[in-house]
């Protein structure tokens, strides 16, 4: 028969089978330390994690739970995180999310937004935020007097709630 055949070359490239269907180790050859022990046996934990506007105050490391992204200005964001394991579920606002794929827009408000990550294996999950600073316009500042080519705001000082803004020429 050729199934008997294919099984154990399918066994040696990882392929598992089973009474509900195909299943395939892709991360087979991966090792966490000097030990040689195998990755992703069973962890909830990612490997990477990025934010699609903005940028994150630190990098990713897989023992880091809490990042602030800065600098936003799109309405919305997207978030790619991958497990470290095949089997590693991930949920983002408590949305099941593929693995390396881009989750769902996430709306955002002015100021700071919460968003969640959870990596879940099993009964083990490890849920990993990201306080998303979204910027906004909080005052706008005029001359009173203005006039084409007046270049108002070419110097500006700002001390705690106070502007003050110049011009080097009246047109």
């Amino acid at each position: 028969m050729i199934i008997r055949r294919l099984i154990p070359a399918a066994l040696l490239m990882g392929i598992v089978f089973s009474s509900m269907g195909v299943f395939c180790n892709l991360d087979r050859n991966h090792h966490d330390d000097e030990t040689g022990s195998s990755a992703g046996v069973g962890d909830a934990d990612l490997s990477a994690l990025s934010i699609s506007d903005g940028l994150l105050t630190q990098p990713f490391s897989t023992s880091t739970l809490n990042y602030t992204a800065r600098f936003i200005t799109a309405p919305s964001v997207t978030i790619r995180a991958f497990g470290t394991s095949l089997y590693t579920s991930i949920y983002v606002n408590n949305v099941s999310v593929l693995s390396g794929v881009l989750s769902n827009p996430i709306a955002l408000t002015g100021g700071a937004n919460t968003i969640t990550v959870k990596a879940q294996y099993g009964m083990i999950s490890k849920t990993y935020t990201i306080t998303a600073n979204k910027l906004y316009q909080q005052a706008y500042a005029k001359a009173s007097n203005t006039g084409a080519g007046d270049s108002f705001g070419c110097s500006v000082a700002i001390d705690g709630n106070t502007m003050g803004g110049g011009r080097d020429r009246r047109g």
